[in-house]
């Protein structure tokens, strides 16, 4: 089954040249990790349903000792919608849904118009007081879908969607002021397209991971008191507002662009796990960037600079600067 997009499911066969067996793990369709362990691989023993958008990796073992190289591929799995249900104004933007789908795919077109923005307050599950809607019933949404048409999301949108895990979304790149807040159990975004994050978007939810080579802007407390969130890699970040990651504990590791010239005040306070930085520059680099007050949680934790490989220009290498009891200064080599 080759990658690509599948409609209504798919049924996925894997086959061997060499081998005595074949081992394979599903992995969630943003996922970002490039290496795909095989931490908890399944035995393969015949064809595999795919009902939702996934990474499979696979491999052909021949004894215990040693395995093929890994294969993998992304299956993109997208369910039809109503679009009967779907209002739209004339520029494009959604602005409700009389629908209950749990897994909700937004078609490419409403009534002729092509869907560009989910609209203000479009699926909000909040009332009048702010407060968010507790019934897993009536607050129906468990993830979505938006068609490639799709580059907003507008303020509100899906605040209080407290039961949603997944949000596909390939071409989006502007995502409003508390778009998602308060999404108590978002997982996983797709953040590939993405510009420009605004106040308050992404606080309080279950994001596990930041990872975006196209982000530039990260407005104020965007994403404020993510308890679950461990890991940010942002390499063309410019743009860091106040109280952008506060309060996010176990976040324990970024990677950040040398674009970035100033941290707001209390970015990472709070952020009490970190313990590791990667910067896209150098140590003089680092040292002009202009870093506010309440971010002791990064300037304590060990800044790791990049810079140029003396054997090969090509390569890169991550140095631990200005920490004598380092000795092996390599880290990472790409």
């Amino acid at each position: 089954l080759e990658d690509g997009v599948y409609n209504e499911g798919a049924k996925l066969k894997i086959t061997k040249s060499g081998g005595t067996a074949i081992y394979y793990q599903i992995y969630d369709y943003s996922t970002s990790n490039k290496t795909y362990p095989l931490t908890e691989r399944t035995e393969y023993t015949g064809e595999i349903t795919l009902d939702r958008p996934c990474i499979i990796v696979a491999i052909a073992s021949y004894n215990s000792f040693l395995d093929s190289d890994i294969t993998q591929g992304r299956y993109y799995i997208q369910y039809s919608s109503d679009e009967n249900k779907f209002t739209i104004d004339e520029n494009g933007t959604i602005t409700g849904y009389s629908g209950n789908t749990a897994n909700l795919v937004i078609p490419q077109e409403v009534n002729g118009i092509t869907v560009t923005a989910i609209g203000e307050n479009a699926f909000t599950q909040y009332d009048s007081k702010r407060y968010v809607n507790p019934d897993p019933t009536t607050n129906y949404l468990r993830s979505v879908t938006l068609p490639d048409s799709c580059t907003t999301i507008e303020r509100d949108a899906f605040f209080g969607c407290r039961y949603m895990t997944d949000v596909y979304a390939g071409n989006l790149q502007n995502i409003g002021v508390e778009a998602f807040l308060n999404c108590y159990t978002l997982e996983n975004v797709d953040f590939s397209s993405t510009v420009a994050i605004e106040s308050n978007a992404f606080s309080n939810t279950g994001l596990k991971e930041v990872v975006s080579d196209s982000i530039e802007s990260v407005g104020y407390c965007a994403f404020g008191s993510c308890s679950e969130l461990t890991y940010i890699e942002l390499k063309n970040l410019s743009e860091l507002s106040e109280n952008a990651f506060e309060g996010c504990e176990s976040l324990s590791l970024i990677t950040i662009s040398n674009k970035l010239s100033s941290v707001g005040i209390g970015v990472f306070y709070n952020c009490t796990s970190l313990t590791d930085v990667y910067y896209y520059g150098s140590e003089s680099d680092w040292r002009n960037i202009d870093i506010a007050d309440n971010n002791e949680c990064l300037t304590n934790a060990d800044i790791h600079y990049l810079y140029a490989h003396p054997e090969n220009n090509c390569r890169h290498q991550w140095q631990v600067a200005s920490v004598e009891s380092v000795n092996k200064d390599t880290i990472i080599v790409f």
